[in-house]
């Protein structure tokens, strides 16, 4: 397209003074024109948040090709800049805050994996791998021992109460060998009399500290009775 004088304007163009002393300044008119010389209508301007006119005309919006953006498409904050497209015309868009929040939602769905995964070993047969703790025949003692020095997870108790009356086994929260009698148990299992025995822990019951455990012929958290040499006869003790 080019742009040419308006022929109708006779050459008169200039600053002209009225009788009274006012100026008009008379310019000659533009007009686009096609490659064919033919002049091409103006497009019609529309006010935003206004009703849509039924068939409008606008101007076709131009883009600048680019097949790999540059880190920064002008040298200073403020600048115009031009739209940016590829070689089949499509529009490089993004929006500035997507890239954040992609990262926040990748985080999530890590989380979200890594949760599954945990839930499925959990939810396997057998569970997370256990490790176990054996005691083949009681002592004549309390029977006092650590099971984990740090913290961990109780899944399973079975073994055989030899003994004919019942035997109490103390459970304590403890990085070290109980002191059976002075601390303080978390949870105490009845052992009956006689009779094999045998707890799962589906859920598994956390110790936050240790876990240790002692065998006694009383429940009383205080109690130090001594149990008979192989009165409780494989003991195993399942935990995480």
């Amino acid at each position: 397209m080019a742009i040419v004088s308006d022929s109708t304007q006779g050459g008169q163009r200039g600053v002209f003074i009225a009788s009274d002393g006012t100026r008009t300044i008379k310019v000659p008119a533009v007009v686009v024109v096609d490659s064919a010389g033919t002049a091409v209508a103006a497009a019609t301007q529309y006010t935003e948040d206004a009703a849509a006119a039924a068939n409008p005309v606008g101007t076709v919006p131009m883009l600048v090709r680019r097949d790999t953006l540059s880190a920064s498409e002008v040298s200073a904050d403020g600048d115009n800049v031009a739209l940016k497209g590829t070689s089949k015309g499509e529009a490089h868009v993004k929006d500035a805050d997507v890239a954040a929040l992609l990262t926040t939602q990748a985080g999530y769905l890590d989380g979200i994996a890594t949760l599954i995964t945990a839930t499925n070993a959990a939810l396997a047969p057998g569970g997370p791998s256990t490790s176990t703790a054996r005691l083949l025949s009681a002592a004549a003692s309390t029977n006092g021992a650590n099971v984990k020095a740090s913290a961990g997870t109780l899944k399973r108790i079975q073994g055989h109460n030899a003994r004919l009356s019942a035997v109490y086994l103390k459970l304590y929260n403890k990085a070290s060998t109980p002191t059976v009698g002075t601390d303080v148990p978390v949870r105490t299992v009845y052992l009956p009399a006689s009779a094999s025995f045998v707890f799962d822990f589906p859920e598994g019951i956390a110790f936050a500290t240790g876990i240790g455990y002692g065998l006694t012929t009383a429940g009383a958290d205080a109690d130090t009775g001594a149990l008979t040499a192989g009165d409780i006869l494989c003991l195993n003790v399942d935990y995480i």
